[in-house]
């Protein structure tokens, strides 16, 4: 949004393309590194869901990576599907996908938004191809 909207400002597609890459963070953009790096903890201590979504509860809030405010069960994320059924088709391990999906299906059932978003879905997929917790937020500015 700041990308499209500085660009309506009249500067030029460098400064317009700053702008936007400035405005990432926990909100928007900044959820993949949050997510990765929770959805890798749980994984690593052998949580189950419920234990996962009780110390989520209590010591940081709501899950990064869980929740959309347009798409839903109804109005789901086809980029979350289409990126879901890739890695899948590759036959290899995804602990922290099979893990966040397990999370969605807990979550849609509280309310149908609380679903697996794109950025959970980054998180998680890059997270079981080994890379750095801290490095994912950069896969996202890439994107």
């Amino acid at each position: 949004y700041a990308t499209i909207l500085a660009a309506c400002a009249g500067i030029g597609l460098s400064q317009a393309v700053a702008a936007g890459l400035i405005m990432i963070g926990p909100r928007f953009g900044g959820a993949v590194t949050d997510a990765g790096r929770w959805f890798k903890y749980a994984v690593d201590n052998k949580m189950n869901v419920d234990e996962f979504l009780a110390y989520m509860k209590k010591n940081v809030g709501p899950v990064p990576g869980i929740g959309h405010r347009v798409k839903s069960l109804r109005n789901p994320d086809k980029r979350v599907k289409e990126l879901v059924g890739y890695v899948k088709s590759l036959d290899i391990k995804t602990p922290c996908l099979d893990f966040a999906l397990a999370v969605e299906q807990v979550t849609a059932v509280k309310k149908d938004n609380l679903i697996l978003n794109v950025d959970g879905t980054m998180a998680a997929v890059l997270v079981d191809m080994g890379f750095p917790v801290d490095s994912l937020n950069g896969f996202f500015i890439l994107s």
